[in-house]
């Protein structure tokens, strides 16, 4: 599965990507591989 940018947001329509700090990006991303 491609986890790129342009999916995470395609798949975070409800989420304000402007307003997401890179750590919460990571947190999200550790958290959906665990």
């Amino acid at each position: 599965e491609q986890a790129t940018v342009g999916a995470l947001r395609a798949r975070a329509k409800d989420v304000d990507v402007s307003e997401t700090s890179k750590t919460e990006y990571r947190r999200r991303y550790e958290l959906a591989r665990s």
